[in-house]
């Protein structure tokens, strides 16, 4: 399989080496990895994600999120959780150094698997570790390096599972001062309930009432 991979790659550089390689990368690599994963052949698995992530230097940034946004939804479905948390930490490591934008992709997706895992300790640590790198170096966050919306609001939701008031307020606080709207109607509904438990615990039952449609108008978009 592999052989045939780099033939492919060699005999498409000339012509549209991008956009060519990317349509071998697509093809093959995505029709590989379902397979294993329909098998629940780890090791293929694993092995065929490495040689995808070596060639994501090769596509555009969207081909490269989109396929493995792809690939990793294939795997979720057949997999079970702790295999497919390994699998996450695995290709993140490699990305931690090739590709920090995929890397933060993969950062969200793993720290909605912790939470749904109840593994709040990981989560906070990863957490963290992706807040920092949307930061500049003034310590605020930059857009240019990413929305920080979504993992504050996986956040809330482990502090509110945590009955952690005071945490869950000061991420609730972070979020109002943020600039930049919320596009993402799952993200907003999530922020949404997490303001309306803080308004709740505050008695300010109108402020609940006005998060918690909001909230409701949300998920009703998904």
């Amino acid at each position: 399989f592999l052989f045939f991979f780099f033939q492919a790659e060699d005999g498409i550089r000339d012509v549209e080496r991008s956009r060519g390689l990317g349509d071998v990368y697509k093809r093959q690599f995505k029709n590989l990895i379902v397979i294993s994963a329909k098998q629940s052949n780890e090791s293929a698995i694993r092995s065929n994600l490495k040689n995808l992530l070596k060639l994501c230097h090769l596509v555009t940034q969207n081909d490269a999120r989109d396929t493995l946004n792809y690939v990793l939804d294939q795997i979720s479905r057949c997999l079970k959780q702790e295999a497919m948390s390994n699998i996450y930490e695995e290709v993140m490591s490699v990305l931690k150094v090739t590709n920090e934008k995929l890397w933060q992709t993969l950062c969200i997706r793993l720290c909605r698997v912790y939470l749904e895992q109840k593994k709040y300790k990981p989560l906070e640590e990863l957490a963290e570790a992706l807040k920092t790198s949307m930061k500049g170096p003034d310590g605020n966050y930059d857009e240019k390096k990413g929305s920080p919306f979504e993992i504050l609001a996986l956040q809330m939701q482990m502090y509110a599972d945590n009955n952690d008031g005071k945490r869950l307020q000061r991420l609730h606080n972070d979020v109002l001062n943020l600039k930049g709207v919320v596009t993402d109607a799952r993200v907003n509904a999530m922020l949404k309930e997490s303001g309306a438990i803080i308004y709740l615990k505050e008695k300010n039952w109108e402020k609940a009432q006005e998060e918690l449609l909001e909230s409701f108008k949300s998920y009703q978009q998904l």
